[in-house]
């Protein structure tokens, strides 16, 4: 489960991962004896994540719309800011960069070229609020590592680069019956305590009278389990080369499925602008959570 440093940190609770440094060479070689041994839910895995530096992004995204000097330098600065030392997600990734999707607004706006983008140029279809972006983060998983699920404020775009991985998407209206973490203070907030791949299981745990294992959250317990089942839901198979949008507050659970590693990049970006899904979050975790999450 993700989870921040929080302090306090709250009563019995225990870092659900480790974070490590590590270079790709290593990871790649802990892949491929997962795949080859066929680890179990029980193993440790290890899940790889990159991506660009979301405080740097808006830093220049801020620059690109608020700057004051004519266009002409305008164009030229961004030219530089495309040769420069841009980050290679970006280059590998140009329909997730934001500073592009900047450019075209402003050259919409003023009607003359950004950095090499015309005032003719459609605007990004991928990012719709440049202000707003947080950048774009990559996951590579080995097969069995899975995402708890958990909504997210921004709309969305998820990019499959390589593999397959199985999304469970959930509306913001089922929230009440997803077991989430709703306090911002706790290091996992917006998360979902319950072990969704214990499911199946439901029935034979309640017959067995099992109760949550210590910590979990009730993740485990079969009344959780069972409220679960009433939540509304979909699924399905992101492959190499497609993209999903993803709408802001919709829940999702994402499993690595067996075969080669995946690899998964994803861009979010700012609220939508008439708020769906918003009061459906704000009923289940209430209003103070919500306003400062």
């Amino acid at each position: 489960m993700y989870w921040v440093a929080r302090s306090p940190s709250p009563p019995g609770w225990h870092k659900p991962t480790v974070k490590k440094l590590m270079s790709f060479t290593t990871w790649l070689g802990k892949a491929a004896d997962a795949r080859e041994k066929r680890l179990g839910p029980d193993d440790k895995h290890h899940y790889f994540v990159l991506g660009t530096n979301r405080d740097f992004t808006r830093k220049e995204v801020k620059n690109i719309l608020t700057t004051q000097v004519p266009p002409r330098k305008f164009a030229q600065r961004g030219e530089m800011e495309f040769t420069g030392a841009s980050n290679f997600v970006l280059e590998d990734l140009p329909i997730f960069d934001a500073r592009r999707a900047a450019m075209a607004e402003v050259a919409k706006v003023t009607g003359q070229s950004c950095g090499g983008i015309t005032k003719d140029e459609p605007a990004s279809f991928f990012i719709r609020q440049a202000i707003h972006n947080k950048g774009v983060q990559c996951r590579i998983g080995m097969r069995g590592v899975i995402a708890e699920a958990h909504y997210d404020a921004g709309r969305n775009m998820i990019a499959m680069l390589r593999g397959k991985k199985r999304y469970v998407l959930t509306p913001p209206e089922s929230c009440p019956a997803l077991n989430i973490i709703a306090s911002r203070q706790h290091p996992s907030f917006r998360h979902s305590q319950t072990d969704w791949s214990l499911y199946p299981q439901r029935e034979r745990l309640d017959k067995r009278g099992e109760d949550a294992p210590q910590g979990s959250g009730g993740g485990a317990h079969p009344k959780v389990l069972e409220t679960l089942g009433r939540a509304q839901a979909l699924e399905t198979v992101l492959r190499a080369g497609e993209v999903m949008y993803l709408p802001s507050y919709w829940f999702h659970y994402i499993v690595s499925l067996d075969g080669d590693i995946s690899v998964q990049c994803n861009t979010r970006h700012g609220p939508p602008p008439l708020k769906q899904g918003e009061a459906a979050i704000v009923q289940c975790i209430g209003r103070d959570n919500f306003e400062h999450g």
